[in-house]
C-alpha cells in the first residue's frame, strides 16, 4: 500500500508542478486546487501506471489520496 500512496504522490507532484505544500496520504483531493481536466489526466496516468481501469468519477468519490490508494489496491486485488 505504501508504494501505491508514494506513486500517487509522485504523479500528483508531476501533474501539478505549481502545487504548494506537502503532499501526504491524508491530503484532501479538494485541497489540491485543480480543475476536473487535470484530475482526469491524473486518473488516466494512474490507470496506465497500475494497469487498471478506474471510473471517471472516482476522484470525486474519495476524499484523500489515501482513499484513492485504497480504491487502486482493491482493483489490483480483484484483478
Amino acid at each position: 500500500m505504501v508504494d501505491i500512496v508514494e506513486t500517487i504522490g509522485g504523479l500528483v507532484r508531476a501533474e501539478l508542478p505549481g502545487l504548494v505544500g506537502e503532499v501526504t496520504p491524508d491530503t484532501r483531493i479538494a485541497d489540491l486546487g485543480v480543475d476536473s481536466l487535470k484530475l482526469l489526466r491524473l486518473i488516466a496516468k494512474l490507470e496506465k501506471r497500475f494497469g487498471i481501469e478506474l471510473e471517471d468519477d472516482v476522484i470525486f468519490e474519495v476524499d484523500t489520496l489515501r482513499g484513492l490508494a485504497d480504491v487502486i489496491a482493491s482493483k489490483l486485488a480483484s484483478a
